[in-house]
């Protein structure tokens, strides 16, 4: 695809359909800080998207064992660790879920503050840019970015495919803490310690 000018950046728009931009987006997707696929390098990812058999993310969760052990260096340990990783991430807590999606400016901090604002990717895919503004620490770039990522069709799409592979799509409620003495305060320590 052409490549386009946005701000001072030139980016290419085929996001789906560049195979450097898939490998990345896998790549992403499996790291530490989102679905912490361990076993998931360079190497095998691109080797999945070499044979079709990943053409996004969501395509992980289907990937069988005879396919893997098709792959060079992939015997019954390593197979076993590889999908022992992949089933684990299928409960990773939602803000994971949301820095793998590589949703633009939502990094990790920011996936934790809509992660708590929403609890659920329902809940924040029906969210309007006023809603998503109202939260604490979203200004109108990145509420106006989450908005137009969850109306895109390809995403729905790879929303949909996740949930019925199994992803968590919502964080369990939040445990309701007793009130104390220092409830709602602040305290400050100055000079030195």
């Amino acid at each position: 695809a052409d490549l386009v000018r946005v701000g001072a950046y030139w980016k290419c728009p085929n996001r789906r359909g560049c195979p450097s931009q898939n490998i990345e987006w896998l790549f992403a997707f499996a790291s530490r800080g989102a679905m912490d696929i361990e076993g998931l390098g360079y190497k095998t990812g691109l080797l999945l998207i070499e044979r079709g058999w990943v053409k996004d993310p969501a395509d992980l969760y289907s990937i069988t064992d005879q396919q893997l052990a098709e792959l060079p260096g992939h015997k019954e340990k390593k197979i076993s660790n590889l999908r022992r990783s992949i089933e684990a991430s299928k409960d990773r807590l939602l803000w994971r879920l949301l820095v793998a999606l590589n949703i633009p400016h939502v990094g990790s901090h920011m996936a934790e503050v809509l992660a708590d604002a929403f609890g659920s990717i329902d809940r924040l895919s029906e969210a309007s840019v006023d809603d998503l503004e109202a939260v604490d620490e979203v200004g109108p770039i990145v509420a106006r970015a989450v908005h137009e990522w969850f109306q895109d069709r390809g995403n729905r799409k790879l929303l949909d495919k996740l949930r019925k592979a199994g992803i968590r799509m919502a964080d369990p409620p939040k445990k309701k803490t007793k009130a104390g003495p220092l409830t709602g305060k602040s305290i400050v320590l100055t000079g030195g310690l």
